[in-house]
């Protein structure tokens, strides 16, 4: 969880669920387990378990870093907001066909940004080929007033 102040002094708390669903261009679906290597950030090494938190982990950080949480109070947004965004990483490593559904055109449109500017990653493989990964990623976070204000 990510805990960051906006400008309007309300607090916001950032919760990543990661949900991760495999599959290949001829439409089969693979559990993470079955991978041969898990989609991974260059500096991520392992197992796949290692693979795969180690990627949890960087893609949490990228988001909480450059995730515009000030936005929901620009937009008077408040109590817990929550934006899913699904994406793949396609079989080259690029983050492709990314949408994104939230309380707010705005938060959804800022998901997608982020999401979009993470560079090329190593991309899955089964059988000794890349393979195109799809995910879930549910960004949950609650406004909560300020108690001075």
């Amino acid at each position: 969880m990510i805990i960051k102040t906006c400008q309007s002094h309300k607090i916001m708390k950032l919760l990543f669920v990661f949900l991760f669903f495999v599959s290949v261009a001829s439409a089969q679906e693979y559990l993470y387990e079955e991978l041969d290597r898990f989609p991974a950030f260059e500096e991520c090494e392992g197992d796949n378990i290692e693979l795969r938190n180690c990627f949890n982990t960087k893609l949490g950080e990228i988001v909480g870093k450059y995730f515009n949480t000030d936005l929901a109070g620009l937009y008077g947004l408040t109590g817990k907001q929550k934006i899913e965004v699904q994406f793949i990483i396609d079989k080259e490593g690029y983050f492709t066909g990314i949408t994104a559904k939230g309380s707010h055109p705005a938060l959804e449109e800022e998901a997608i940004r982020i999401i979009s500017r993470i560079p090329k990653i190593l991309p899955g493989e089964k059988d000794g080929r890349g393979v195109g990964v799809s995910y879930l990623l549910p960004i949950i976070f609650k406004v909560e007033e300020d108690e001075e204000n």
